[in-house]
């Protein structure tokens, strides 16, 4: 009798939503400030809920919300993602250059495009975040400045390892400035008004009935965070 009053107690709690399994891919930005206030206030709300977190590039989300692998996507937008999918801004961040320690800077502590343009580009592929490289690119083109990617890696930490080995300089959100890595200093881009903000959004698939995926997205985060209206990929 216990047991079968646990599944129906279980089965209620499921269905309003406080209940069941939810597999989240992330990106590692997601990790620094978001995610963590994200389980917080899911805990809080849901606290039935089991969490499966998968770390992946945007290009592998983007399969796995097609195929179902994954329920809710914490991916750099835009992206181009099969099907019908809800999407809300989460986090809008600027850049900052990460550079390696040996690269002059003024007094001031900010380098400019020109330095970078000079030292070469450490960036993500194209492939894995299309819109962001070309924004970069086409910010220095705007600027005067004739850059080249020296170095690609599809990390966070693999990027920051290139700086540090001297491939060059890379472009991330200002959230980077809480890690601290060897070999690397951060600085503020002097003259880069034109880089793209580096975006951060949930994007899931669009149900008929709600989903544990619509409660998590719908979590009021505060600080940072901002919404935006859904729409279909």
């Amino acid at each position: 009798m216990a047991r079968i009053d646990a599944a129906a107690q279980r089965a209620r709690e499921i269905g309003r939503g406080s209940a069941g399994q939810l597999t989240i891919g992330l990106v590692s930005s997601a990790l620094f400030d978001t995610l963590p206030r994200a389980l917080r206030e899911l805990r809080r709300q849901a606290p039935g809920v089991r969490v499966i977190l998968r770390e992946m590039s945007n290009a592998e989300q983007a399969e796995a919300l097609q195929t179902g692998e994954i329920d809710l996507g914490l991916m750099h937008t835009p992206v181009a993602v099969g099907g019908r999918m809800r999407e809300r801004l989460l986090l809008r961040d600027r850049l900052v250059a990460a550079v390696p320690d040996e690269l002059e800077v003024a007094e001031d502590g900010k380098v400019s495009m020109a330095q970078i343009a000079r030292a070469g580009l450490v960036m993500y592929p194209q492939a894995q975040l299309p819109a962001f490289y070309a924004g970069i690119l086409d910010a220095m083109r705007k600027g005067g400045h004739d850059a080249q990617v020296a170095q690609e890696a599809n990390r966070t930490l693999t990027v920051l390892a290139c700086v540090a080995g001297g491939c060059g300089v890379a472009l991330l959100p200002s959230w980077i400035r809480s890690m601290n890595f060897a070999g690397v200093r951060f600085c503020e881009v002097r003259d880069g008004q034109r880089l793209p903000a580096f975006d951060l959004s949930a994007i899931w698939p669009a149900r008929s009935v709600p989903t544990l995926a619509d409660l998590f997205a719908s979590l009021d985060l505060g600080g940072r965070i901002e919404g935006r209206a859904g729409r279909n990929a």
